[in-house]
């Protein structure tokens, strides 16, 4: 019985994040250093993905309550998509396509800034995806491995990361990873 408290306890957390709920959720630290694992299946295609979601906690807090959600979404041990989601309005820049994607053709694209440190690692500046509603910031896999793994190649025991929110200051955050491989392998982050 115990499992499943602690099972409700995290999709209420993951949903307040998400959702940008103001709701006094007991932080447990059975849920903040573990990855909360769902399999899915995707509504138009059928095709079947496992999403893997990391609650974090604010140092910097935003202007809204929530909680920071990491989460990695894979299938068939590919590494699809991660989003950092937390209740906040991320501000943007302008960057150039190339910059920001990689592509041939260049252009001016909305983009999100970010201070990353993983680990004991140095402090780095990146720029990811944002959604539409600057909600959520979207990473690829080069980032993902990133932040899951220092530049010595051992699993990052944290990621503290660092964004400006839409007419606000900034907002730091901090997640504790687990020490386990699940998440990493299945999304083929190792190689």
């Amino acid at each position: 019985m115990e499992g499943m408290k602690e099972v409700k306890l995290a999709i209420l957390s993951i949903l307040a994040g998400v959702m940008g709920w103001t709701a006094d959720i007991p932080p447990s630290s059975s849920v903040l250093d573990r990855w909360v694992v769902t399999s899915k299946t995707d509504a138009l295609t059928g095709a079947q993905y496992t999403e893997f979601m990391l609650l974090g906690k604010f140092i910097q807090k935003p202007r809204r309550d929530g909680l920071p959600v990491l989460t990695l979404r894979c299938s068939d041990g590919k590494f699809q998509e991660g989003t950092l989601t937390g209740g906040f309005i991320i501000s943007t820049e302008i960057v150039d396509a190339n910059r920001l994607y990689g592509w041939t053709r260049s252009g001016p694209v909305p983009a999100v800034p970010l201070e990353i440190r993983t680990g004991n690692d140095a402090p780095r500046r990146e720029i990811w995806t944002p959604s539409e509603n600057l909600k959520a910031g979207f990473f690829n896999r080069g980032a993902a491995r990133r932040l899951l793994i220092t530049k010595q190649h051992a699993l990052a025991p944290e990621i503290v990361i660092r964004i400006t929110e839409y007419v606000g200051g900034q907002v730091d955050m901090h997640f504790d990873l687990p020490q386990n491989t699940d998440a990493i392998t299945a999304c083929g982050l190792l190689n």
